[in-house]
């Protein structure tokens, strides 16, 4: 974040820390690459109780992204 690696997993855990506590449904799509290559996830949340609506947005989401389909190399 800003520049600033995270140390272990704990540490990217906390980022997402809040939301669990608060009840809220929420999900992870990804959302393309950084210039080296690593994926990027976009956390979307949702009201209590508004899984469908939830799940709806992500998959429009992944339905609009134009590199959905893209693999990363593998070697």
């Amino acid at each position: 974040i800003a520049g600033k690696p995270m140390k272990n997993y704990l540490d990217w855990a906390m980022l997402t820390y809040a939301i669990t506590m608060t009840g809220h449904p929420a999900v992870s799509v990804p959302c393309g690459r950084t210039e080296k290559g690593l994926p990027v996830g976009l956390q979307i949340v949702g009201r209590h109780h508004g899984e469908a609506s939830l799940l709806k947005a992500a998959v429009a989401y992944e339905q609009a992204a134009p590199w959905a389909d893209r693999r990363p190399p593998l070697k």
